[in-house]
């Protein structure tokens, strides 16, 4: 696959069977002729870093000083953490069952009435958490750490790295794949972790994937697809680099990162898109109904919905 350049500020089209087309300066996208925008919707406090979302009242917000904020469906509200240092990464199988990773080893566990702190029997820095069900959960972190989740008790997986590792996604769970730090990928087959070959070597910072063989991840100025058998890079953005990744199918994805950047991709090309912010942005994901919703410095919240 040949590497395609794109940048903010400039519209290129160069000589591919894709043909790039950069939205410059557009703040909106028509779908099913309804024009979706992008607003600002909650600024102030302390950074955001990730956000999760299962049902139209459980929509959560992680960031710096253990700060945890949840939509009900009408309203923002700040939850007690029971704790202070950085939450690096959100995820649950439940409205009632989700999980809180971050700095000193830290894992939170909320059961739909109080956010509790689990053992997790080590103090690296967790940077990643998912799961294909509640009692098949992944964290990842510092040191090439990987804990496993049963339900029951955390316990340490062999990942074969020391590398910092920082994000991963699943098809199913024997499918699994973390990302980090060096151009790490590392594939779980239901019985051991092993690397992944690719070209990269710079910092991936999160994955997201549509289907098993139709997975992105994005981190320093590039966004990288597998196609099921190999990993390449699909893309190099000039915006800086980009620290989330999410999407509604294959074919309509977004990607987040430094200085705003917000990038789109529609199955064919991918676009940069204003985010009314100034704000760095660290996370997206899919809200139920098919809304965005972005995270980022300074309390940002943004939301992509019709106008």
């Amino acid at each position: 696959m040949r590497i395609v350049r794109l940048s903010g500020g400039l519209c290129v089209v160069p000589a591919l069977l894709v043909v790039l087309a950069l939205s410059c300066g557009d703040d909106s996208t028509k779908h099913e002729d309804v024009t979706w925008v992008w607003t600002a919707e909650r600024t102030g406090g302390p950074n955001l870093i990730s956000t999760w979302a299962y049902a139209a009242d459980g929509v959560f917000v992680i960031g710096r000083e253990g700060t945890i904020l949840r939509h009900d469906g009408s309203e923002w509200t700040e939850m007690a953490s029971g704790v202070s240092v950085v939450l690096a990464s959100v995820w649950g199988s439940a409205v009632n069952n989700v999980f809180a990773v971050g700095e000193a080893g830290t894992i939170l566990h909320y059961d739909g009435a109080a956010w509790t702190p689990m053992n997790s029997g080590t103090t690296v820095y967790l940077h990643g958490v998912w799961g294909s069900a509640g009692n098949d959960v992944y964290a990842v972190g510092d040191g090439g750490t990987i804990l496993h989740y049963d339900g029951a008790e955390w316990t340490s997986e062999t990942s074969g790295t020391e590398t910092v590792l920082l994000s991963l996604w699943g098809s199913s769970p024997d499918d699994v794949i973390v990302v980090g730090q060096e151009g790490v990928f590392l594939h779980y087959d239901g019985s051991e972790w092993t690397p992944m070959a690719s070209e990269i070597t710079s910092r991936i910072s999160e994955i997201w994937g549509a289907a098993p063989d139709d997975i992105f991840a994005v981190g320093a100025y590039r966004i990288m697809h597998y196609d099921g058998s190999e990993w390449t890079i699909m893309a190099e953005v000039d915006t800086g680099w980009l620290g989330g990744v999410a999407g509604r199918t294959g074919t309509d994805v977004f990607a987040v990162g430094q200085g705003a950047a917000v990038w789109h991709y529609d199955g064919d090309a991918w676009t940069v898109m204003t985010a009314v912010t100034e704000s760095n942005l660290a996370d997206v994901c899919v809200l139920p109904g098919g809304e965005i919703l972005a995270v980022g410095s300074g309390g940002t919240i943004l939301r992509y919905a019709p106008e």
